[in-house]
């Protein structure tokens, strides 16, 4: 399967088809011995690389949770299958062609359909005044599972848009989630561990100060980059 690597990670996840372990050391031998750059014409360094083919006998994968469309973290830099770059990309070139009846950084609320497995539908809500997003959903038990994954592509699509078409004047939009949810949020999004997630879990309280205490500068120059903090009340 091709990939592409980025030296600078914008907004893709983790984790694709193998074991993380296994497919993460094909990344860095591939990486580190046959490459060629694509696409020059952008701003962040892009290099691409197809795998071998590999057969894995199924023992080896025995409890690993396989997710595909996403990125790893290697030596060489962020590995991301080719497909979702070119989505990206696509969805990139869409919001710039959206015409918005009313600059984005003059309403107060967002409504949109929200469809989950391809069978249910409900509406996602985001409140530009308390930057908080609510699932509006009528099958909690159906969708639940989703929620946190849904979360963190709505509020990406929303930076997205509002990179895009807000008025430069206008300030950069933080979602705020207290502390307790924070660490609820889709691992994709905060870059925190399963370990750090387990640590947090531990304590009476999940606070601010033990969410920063756990986490390193970089995973919080990471928040201000994709505009979460568990700093300040919301949803």
């Amino acid at each position: 399967m091709p990939l592409v690597k980025c030296k600078e990670w914008v907004c893709i996840e983790r984790e694709p088809i193998w074991g993380t372990e296994v497919l993460c050391k094909l990344l860095d031998i591939g990486f580190s011995t046959r490459t060629k750059d694509t696409d020059p014409t952008s701003d962040t360094p892009v290099r691409q690389c197809a795998l071998p083919d590999q057969d894995r006998p199924n023992i080896d994968l025995e409890g690993v949770q396989l997710i595909t469309c996403d990125y790893i973290k290697g030596t060489e830099g962020h590995y991301v299958p080719r497909e979702s770059i070119l989505n990206l990309r696509k969805y990139e070139r869409m919001i710039e062609k959206i015409t918005l009846p009313t600059p984005i950084h003059l309403l107060d609320h967002i409504i949109f359909p929200i469809n989950i497995r391809k069978s249910h539908w409900f509406p996602a809500h985001i409140n530009l005044q308390t930057r908080s997003i609510s699932l509006l959903d009528s099958s909690q038990v159906y969708s639940a599972a989703a929620y946190p994954q849904q979360r963190m592509l709505i509020w990406k699509f929303f930076k997205m848009v509002w990179t895009t078409h807000a008025n430069t004047a206008a300030p950069v939009p933080y979602w705020t989630i207290p502390p307790e949810r924070f660490i609820g949020l889709h691992p994709r999004l905060t870059d925190l561990t399963p370990g750090m997630t387990q640590i947090l879990g531990r304590g009476k309280k999940v606070t601010t100060r033990s969410i920063m205490d756990n986490t390193n500068d970089e995973i919080k120059t990471t928040w201000n980059r994709r505009g979460i903090s568990p700093e300040l009340a919301g949803n």
